[in-house]
C-alpha cells in the first residue's frame, strides 16, 4: 500500500468515528430527553388562591385533586380541587387521599401538637386513631374503604413509626422485616399497599410494595433513597428518588421513567389514578411550591399490569 494514502485512511477513519459518536450521543440525549419528561404527557400546573405553596398528594377516576396548601400565616390547611374550584378541608393539616367515592383520608394537628388521622365522606368526618399511639396519619383509601397510613408508638426498641392497613373496625400492622421505619403511603383497590421503609437507622431508603403480608423493595436504579407515593388498580406507580444529579420524580408503568417537570428545581409525584394522570408538586427556582397535573394524551395507551 502506498504510504501517502495512510493519512487519508486515518482521517477517513476519525471521521466516521466521529459520525458514530455523534449518532450515539444524539440517541442517547434523545433517550435521557424522553425520559426525564414524557412526552405523551400534558402538564397544568396550578396553586390554591391566595396561598405561598401548593401541595397536590392524591386524585381520583373523576380527575378530583387533594392536596394541602400553606396559607396567611404560615398554616397548613387541606383542599379538594373539582374542575377549576377548590374548597378548604375545614381541621384538616393535608388531605392526602381520596377514593372514586369521593371519600378523603388525612390528618390534622390538635392544640397540643398530636396528630390524628382523619376521614371525611360527604357532611361526616370522622377521626382516625390507632390504639396507644401517640400520633396517628392516615394517607390512602381505596374504593373498599380500606386506609393505610401510620403511627407512633413505644415498644421494646423505643419510639417506632410503624405502618397500618385499616378495614372498617379491623387494622393489620404492616412492618418491613428489620426496616428501622415502614410509612405505607397509596394502595389500590386490589390491596396493594405502596410505600418507603428505611434501613441502618433510617440513612438508606427504600420504596415497597405490599400485598397480603408479602413485600417487595423498589429501588430505581443507581438512586441513593426512592420512595413510593402512589399506585392505581393497574399497578403503575410513582414516586420519586435521589441520586448523583439530585432529586427527581419517576413514573412506572412497567419500567421506571424519569418524570421532572421543565425549569423545576424538583418534582415530586404523590398519586396517579386508573387513567394515568399523576398529581405531584414541584419547586421553581425561587422555591415555591406549586400544583401539578399531568395527564396522558391517550390515557388507554399506558403500558402496564
Amino acid at each position: 500500500m502506498d504510504v501517502r494514502k495512510k493519512p487519508f485512511l486515518i482521517a477517513a477513519l476519525l471521521i466516521l468515528i466521529l459520525l458514530l459518536y455523534v449518532r450515539l450521543r444524539d440517541a442517547q440525549a434523545k433517550a435521557e430527553a424522553e425520559d426525564i419528561y414524557p412526552s405523551s404527557y400534558r402538564f397544568t400546573t396550578f396553586d390554591f388562591p391566595a396561598a405561598s405553596s401548593t401541595f397536590a398528594l392524591g386524585i381520583n377516576d373523576r380527575g378530583q385533586i387533594v392536596g394541602t396548601y400553606v396559607g396567611t400565616g404560615g398554616t397548613s390547611h387541606g383542599f379538594l380541587r373539582s374542575g377549576n374550584n377548590f374548597t378548604t378541608i375545614v381541621d384538616a393539616g393535608e388531605a392526602t387521599g381520596i377514593n372514586n367515592l369521593g371519600e378523603i383520608v388525612g390528618w390534622r394537628i390538635d392544640s397540643h401538637g398530636f396528630f390524628h388521622g382523619f376521614a371525611v365522606s360527604g357532611e361526616s368526618s370522622v377521626q382516625l386513631d390507632v390504639p396507644g399511639a401517640t400520633f396517628t396519619v392516615t394517607y390512602g383509601v381505596n374504593d373498599q374503604g380500606e386506609i393505610v397510613g401510620y403511627f407512633n408508638s413505644y415498644d421494646v426498641d423505643g419510639l417506632q413509626n410503624r405502618g397500618f392497613v385499616a378495614s372498617g373496625p379491623r387494622m393489620t400492622t404492616i412492618d418491613v422485616p428489620g426496616a428501622f421505619y415502614t410509612l405505607p403511603a397509596g394502595l389500590n383497590s386490589r390491596g396493594e399497599v405502596v410505600g418507603s421503609y428505611s434501613e441502618n437507622n433510617g440513612n438508606i431508603v427504600h420504596g415497597f410494595l405490599y400485598l397480603k403480608g408479602n413485600f417487595t423493595t423498589i429501588d430505581v436504579p443507581r438512586a441513593w433513597l426512592t420512595e413510593v407515593n402512589g399506585i392505581n388498580d393497574r399497578g403503575q406507580y410513582v414516586g420519586f428518588y435521589v441520586d448523583q444529579t439530585g432529586l427527581h420524580g419517576f413514573l412506572n408503568r412497567g419500567r421506571f421513567t424519569r418524570f421532572d417537570m421543565p425549569l423545576a428545581r424538583a418534582t415530586l409525584p404523590y398519586g396517579i389514578n386508573n387513567f394515568g394522570q399523576v398529581v405531584g408538586f414541584f419547586t421553581d427556582e425561587k422555591g415555591r411550591s406549586h400544583g401539578f397535573l399531568a395527564s396522558p394524551n391517550n390515557p388507554f395507551a399506558t403500558a402496564g399490569p
